[in-house]
């Protein structure tokens, strides 16, 4: 379906296995050239390197579609320049990630909600890699989650006026006849289509068939058998036999891909 291409495509421009694009902010020589090193034998391409944050700031505003991921060191020339960059940027179309010689709590709170990591100087090779490589992908899924969660669909209310119903909002949907009503958190509406044609052709895979009479938005289910659906609402709804596989299918892929939730941390 029309939907399920441009998720594809979405989804491939994001994952497309590539050399990661870096940019490096640092004012020791010696180390910067250790994480272009570093950087150069595993899959990362720098394609910014600075000892200094005006050129640093200039090239990110020029290139920013281009940048993957910003390491940072937060003091250059014993100054807190680089974490006035850090804000001057944000927020930043990509990851930052931050190195430093000495921890600091303060500055390290102050970074907590713009940074993806915050790595104490020296450290490990692996350990980099695996940061750049967790930040990277952390971003990526939220911007996915985003733009999951800004699709929406229009319903008509009465002659003339159109209501906004976001997918996010969406507990799940029942059929009745030749309408469609869905059950949002903030009440009952009605669409003159058929469930199937929704599903297929207005919905997206979020929502999952498990009744002739009934859909759910995944994100609002608490517990799933194969006879029935709990949603987080406290609410019930049958699964008849013949969508048993849809619920089947996610549970598979629940079990595969579990949430993740990854804060900020330091290493030392």
């Amino acid at each position: 379906m029309v939907l399920n291409c441009i998720f594809s495509r979405f989804i491939y421009s994001i994952f497309k296995m590539s050399k990661k694009q870096v940019v490096i902010l640092d004012d020791d020589p010696l180390y910067l050239l250790k994480l272009e090193v570093i950087l150069e034998d595993s899959n990362f391409n720098i394609i910014g390197s600075f000892d200094n944050v005006e050129d640093t700031k200039a090239f990110l505003a020029e290139n920013e579609n281009k940048v993957d991921i910003f390491i940072s060191d937060l003091f250059i020339g014993s100054k807190v320049l680089g974490c006035d960059l850090i804000h001057d940027i944000s927020p930043a179309p990509f990851p930052i990630l931050c190195i430093t010689s000495s921890y600091d709590e303060n500055l390290h709170l102050n970074l907590k909600e713009l940074v993806s990591y915050y790595l104490i100087k020296p450290f490990h090779k692996i350990t980099l890699i695996d940061c750049l490589n967790r930040a990277i992908n952390l971003f990526e899924e939220k911007r996915l989650h985003e733009f999951i969660s800004n699709r929406y669909i229009l319903i008509s209310v009465k002659p003339g006026v159109l209501c906004k119903i976001n997918f996010v909002d969406v507990i799940y949907l029942e059929s009745s006849e030749n309408y469609t009503y869905f059950y949002t958190k903030h009440g009952k509406f009605a669409k003159k289509l058929s469930l199937s044609r929704l599903l297929s052709d207005f919905l997206d895979d979020r929502f999952i068939r498990i009744h002739s009479k009934f859909a759910v938005n995944s994100a609002h289910i608490s517990a799933v058998s194969t006879k029935e659906v709990n949603l987080k609402t406290n609410l019930m709804l049958p699964v008849s036999r013949g969508f048993r596989e849809n619920i089947k299918d996610f549970m598979i892929q629940k079990e595969k891909y579990p949430t993740r939730i990854l804060s900020t941390y330091t290493i030392e």
